[in-house]
């Protein structure tokens, strides 16, 4: 049995209206939304959350972020010393932050280091349940054309390749 959760909302900023919607409900099925609306149809053993008392928006999408670091202020100590599990992680806590701030999803361009494809296991960790995390697109090294030959070769766990990634046959939509 699916896990359905139901949020009332005092108010709701969907980004698309100037206007705040007043008593909007959010059905959630598992960790995606299903539904917003005034009246959703909750199924059989729906649990509530209230936050009729606060302003609530249904999820906000980062098209740009380099997660690749777990403390930005140490940057470029991280990006030299530490090893790509450790970068591989960072995208794991920084997903974790982004989603405790209300995105439900992030685009991760890379970073100026190799994460020896700790974003794309992170992102796999984050869909199979066994980390919290906004959903992650990763580019799996900084995207621009020296990478590609190594994007290429790359081949991940369950058999496929970053070519079958990119015609979408492993990735699931934002």
């Amino acid at each position: 049995m699916e896990n359905y959760k139901v949020i009332l909302c005092g108010k709701l900023y969907d980004g698309l209206s100037d206007v705040l919607q007043e008593q909007m409900e959010i059905l959630v099925k598992g960790n995606q939304i299903i539904e917003v609306d005034k009246n959703v149809a909750k199924p059989a053993g729906t649990e509530t959350i209230d936050l009729s008392h606060l302003t609530v928006t249904p999820g906000l999408i980062d098209a740009h972020v380099h997660y690749g670091t777990g403390n930005w202020k140490v940057r470029r100590h991280e990006t030299i010393y530490e090893n790509p599990q450790w970068k591989g992680m960072a995208v794991l806590y920084n997903a974790r932050k982004a989603l405790r701030r209300g995105f439900t999803a992030a685009r991760h361009v890379g970073s100026n280091c190799d994460d020896g494809f700790g974003s794309v296991v992170a992102k796999r960790m984050i869909d199979e349940g066994y980390f919290e995390g906004c959903r992650l697109q990763p580019g799996a090294t900084a995207m621009q054309a020296s990478s590609l030959p190594q994007i290429l070769k790359y081949q991940n766990l369950s058999g496929r390749t970053i070519q079958d990634m990119a015609a979408g046959q492993t990735c699931s939509g934002m």
